[in-house]
């Protein structure tokens, strides 16, 4: 439902910086969600979380897909697209690993707050490496 708007939104305000918003939603509801200490405050972040969903995947699904085309030309696009999904595929199991690890041996805290950090450091790379609006 975000997806068409925020894919709009791209075209107008550049790439990165509709990946980059919806970067820092996730890192912000993460956040949130390793420092909940009430049963109130974790329900209005679940709820938020619902939300953040949609916005976060609006922002970052399709639009990352549109900043690979924008990277590559043309006739590399299969295959570019073969290995950008292959490097996501490839990093989903160790980062559910790690969450797990981190929830039983540090607390249930621990893996919204490496998430977060993870995805601070993402939006970093992001600005800093890649040279494309």
């Amino acid at each position: 439902m975000s997806s068409s708007p925020l894919a709009t939104l791209s075209d107008r305000w550049g790439r990165k910086r509709v990946i980059v918003g919806g970067w820092v939603i996730y890192t912000l509801v993460y956040l949130g969600l390793g420092l909940a200490s009430t049963g109130y405050e974790l329900w209005t972040l679940l709820a938020l979380y619902g939300l953040y969903y949609g916005l976060y995947y609006g922002a970052t699904e399709g639009v990352s897909r549109a900043l690979v085309a924008d990277m590559v030309p043309s006739e590399r696009r299969g295959e570019t697209y073969g290995f950008y999904h292959t490097a996501v595929g490839i990093t989903v199991l160790p980062a559910s690993v790690i969450a797990g690890i981190l929830w039983d041996t540090v607390n249930p805290s621990a893996p919204f707050f490496f998430s977060a950090a993870l995805s601070a450091i993402s939006i970093i790379l992001l600005v800093k490496l890649v040279k494309i609006s």
